[in-house]
């Protein structure tokens, strides 16, 4: 760590005052040029010390770390824009058409999120409502939303129509982290791809954008055989990131081999425990804080990861506010980890004792 500019000042001026034999005023000439000086030293050792960490993965950053992933074949994954569906509706059906424009835009009630239609639709005469494939702004996970939530136009329209998400907007996903683009760089040195084994499969769907994770099953239909099984974070990819990944898995498959791509069988898991709290805390605001913890544990499940107790059980007794908790085994399961599946949050019922 470089030193702060207090005491490269300071040593500064204690080796001037060493061989001068006295000490400058702040305002003269030379302890103004002294501090103008340290300040200059000060910002070089500062960019020293940030380059020193840019130089290896496990401490680069940002665009540093992109050209790191580079080196080992590898790319950051972009932002997805989550997509669904529109229905635009009115109170009575009109006597004549009304086309809802491509690129019409809609939000949730607080207009945070916003959505834009795909395609010019029709509402056609005596109907009440139409379907309209719409897509989120922005990319992001946070645009994956329930039904419901999607109610005002902010497109200008002369009609009283109206809108609902009647469907749910899934598939978004945020920008890959430096954090985990890191874990999968560290990953490819540990396990290197050599053309034809898991690891090289596994590369190749992890480069896919929508693919946050993947399971690799050799044999999956006999010899000569490898299925690839995948997902997003905690939601199957689109029928469009399938197939991508089967063409990029048939261009730069092994000889003689046949590799099937599917999304992994999303299960279920449902979580039934109870929980103590300690004195001054409010018990709503603990229950919160541990289902809130719950539901990341499982957004950051990958393929092939089981659920254990003890890791959930660990994540929840450090929780501010959290004495004790006890599972209810008869509802909540422990699941080993299975190449082909991604476990989900399914129910989640928390009582506070």
């Amino acid at each position: 760590m470089s030193e702060t500019y207090s005491e490269i000042l300071e040593r500064m001026q204690t080796e001037f005052e060493k061989n001068a034999g006295y000490v400058p005023d702040d305002a003269s000439d030379i302890g103004i040029r002294m501090k103008t000086l340290a300040g200059e030293i000060f910002s070089l050792e500062s960019s020293i010390d940030f380059l020193k960490r840019q130089m290896f993965p496990t401490t680069a950053t940002g665009e540093y770390l992109d050209k790191h992933a580079e080196m080992r074949g590898l790319k950051r994954k972009p932002a997805i824009k989550a997509s669904g569906k529109l229905m635009f509706y009115v109170e009575r059906p009109l006597s004549y058409s009304f086309t809802v424009p491509k690129g019409t835009v809609c939000a949730v009630s607080d207009g945070g999120l916003r959505y834009v239609t795909d395609e010019d639709t029709v509402l056609p005469v005596n109907e009440s409502f139409v379907m309209v494939k719409a897509h989120a702004e922005n990319g992001g996970s946070e645009y994956n939303i329930p039904v419901n939530r999607v109610t005002s136009i902010v497109t200008y329209f002369s009609e009283a129509i109206s809108v609902n998400n009647s469907s749910i907007f899934s598939g978004g996903a945020s920008a890959e982290s430096d954090e985990s683009l890191r874990e999968r760089i560290t990953e490819s040195y540990y396990n290197p791809s050599n053309g034809d084994n898991e690891e090289y499969y596994r590369r190749i769907a992890l480069g896919v954008d929508g693919v946050y994770s993947v399971g690799i099953k050799p044999l999956a239909q006999g010899t000569g055989t490898v299925g690839v099984y995948i997902a997003g974070r905690a939601s199957k990819c689109s029928d469009e990131v399938v197939s991508a990944l089967q063409q990029e898995m048939n261009d730069k498959k092994g000889i003689n081999i046949s590799v099937s791509v599917e999304n992994a069988t999303l299960t279920g898991v449902v979580i039934k425990l109870s929980i103590s709290v300690k004195d001054g805390y409010y018990a709503d605001d603990v229950k919160s804080q541990v289902q809130n913890e719950i539901a990341e544990y499982f957004r950051k499940l990958c393929v092939g990861d089981g659920v254990k107790y003890c890791e959930l059980g660990e994540l929840i007794y450090h929780i501010d506010g959290v004495k004790n908790y006890i599972f209810d085994t008869s509802v909540t399961k422990e699941y080993d980890g299975d190449c082909t599946k991604l476990y989900t949050l399914g129910a989640v019922s928390i009582t506070v004792v």
